[in-house]
């Protein structure tokens, strides 16, 4: 566990200024453009990129994973001198922000699945599973917070040069910190990477999601409830600037209350994972999740826009977060300790690839459905799409599998 705490802060020294730069750039992007289509197109761009997470587990799974994420903060800290450098030299700050986006999604390719690994590789026996994922979840989460805190000194300093100054510095830091801790051996499997061994490893990856029961019953419940975050998430630029517009910190406001959320989420579960931590709590969480989006659509009707709204927009984000961390914890623990070692990066690749396919729809429809409904009604209708999917839940054939993968 010991190890896995040092790998864990040290990734956190760079991810968490990288996360704000992310939430400062579409700050920035909106604010230079004032075009909800380009936030939406980045944003879709972005989430097509998840779906390689599959092609990543299989890159994590013929790698050391220590190794992996150094190598994954050398290509990080090359592309930021480079964009650095062109910015000094006169290029365009809106092309530049957008390309250090799109490559960062390349890279969580990789990165994505790779996190989810650590803990499985590195713990001792089985029953530390729950807990070292939550240590993962909670380094994440705290990384979140300081991002957002972050991320509004980004928005203070406006100019992306000096952002990405302060970005370069800690992702290099976090490269010596992640060089001094010993690596993990390379899994002895053959050196061998053709287009048919990627194109067979991905169908194994979707034979495995197709045995796993706890993944596949889960697929169409996921695409939904992922369709009807993200399509909502995407609007929260326009949400802060053209509701609350008369707050400025209004958008960091609700990046902060997810992260804070989550943060609670994990510590919670940490504490009482034992009694509040069982699969078949699942769809509880689900329903939170939905609840406080449906919540956040009701708000949006006052007519009347104040302090404290905003201060509401934050609490509901904060419920979100609390239910999205304790669901997301359980459920990925579960796929985890149902997938063999030699497995892990390919199943958890493939269930983040299967189960983010309406991730970049949920982009590419999020205009289109602005322009039909209205931001208000979308945002509330969503929330019960959303709830309705985690009602399904509670019908015997979802129930039965959830309560037989329990550890």
């Amino acid at each position: 566990m010991k190890k896995i705490k040092l790998i864990v802060f040290s990734d956190f020294i760079s991810s968490f200024s990288i996360s704000a730069f992310i939430t400062y750039a579409y700050w920035f992007l909106y604010r230079i453009t004032k075009d909800q289509s380009i936030v939406s197109t980045i944003g879709t761009i972005t989430m097509l990129a998840v779906l390689g997470s599959m092609m990543g587990g299989y890159i994590v799974d013929r790698s050391s994973k220590l190794k992996l994420l150094r190598m994954i903060a050398f290509i990080r800290i090359i592309a930021l001198i480079i964009a650095l450098t062109i910015l000094m030299m006169g290029g365009s700050n809106v092309y530049i922000v957008i390309t250090i986006v799109i490559l960062n999604a390349c890279l969580n390719i990789v990165y994505m699945p790779l996190t989810e690994s650590i803990a499985p590789t590195f713990i001792q026996n089985d029953e530390d599973i729950v807990s070292a994922n939550s240590w993962v979840s909670l380094a994440s989460q705290v990384s979140s917070i300081v991002s957002s805190g972050f991320s509004v000194i980004m928005v203070m300093m406006k100019d992306p040069e000096y952002s990405l100054v302060c970005v370069v510095i800690s992702v290099i830091i976090s490269f010596i910190s992640l060089s001094r801790i010993k690596a993990d051996d390379k899994p002895k499997m053959s050196n061998n990477i053709s287009l048919f061994r990627l194109k067979s490893k991905i169908k194994e990856g979707i034979f495995l999601i197709y045995k796993n029961h706890l993944v596949s019953i889960m697929i169409p419940i996921a695409l939904v409830t992922n369709f009807c975050y993200w399509t909502i998430w995407l609007l929260m630029p326009k949400f802060s600037v053209d509701i609350y517009g008369k707050y400025s910190f209004t958008y960091n406001f609700i990046d902060m209350g997810l992260t804070i959320g989550g943060i609670v989420g994990t510590v919670v579960l940490t504490k009482l994972g034992k009694k509040i931590g069982k699969l078949h709590f699942y769809p509880i969480y689900l329903a939170g999740q939905a609840f406080s989006l449906f919540l956040l659509g009701l708000l949006s009707l006052v007519p009347f826009v104040s302090i404290i709204n905003v201060v509401l927009v934050g609490i509901i984000w904060i419920l979100y977060g609390f239910f999205n961390s304790i669901s997301a914890i359980i459920y990925f623990s579960a796929v985890q300790m149902s997938a063999s070692r030699s497995d892990i990066g390919k199943t958890v690749g493939a269930v983040l690839t299967i189960f983010s396919i309406a991730n970049p729809i949920a982009g590419i429809t999020s205009p289109f459905l602005l322009k039909l409904v209205g931001l208000r009604p979308l945002i509330i209708v969503l929330g019960l799409i959303m709830f309705l999917a985690a009602l399904i839940i509670y019908t015997p054939p979802y129930m039965k599998v959830l309560i037989e993968n329990e550890k």
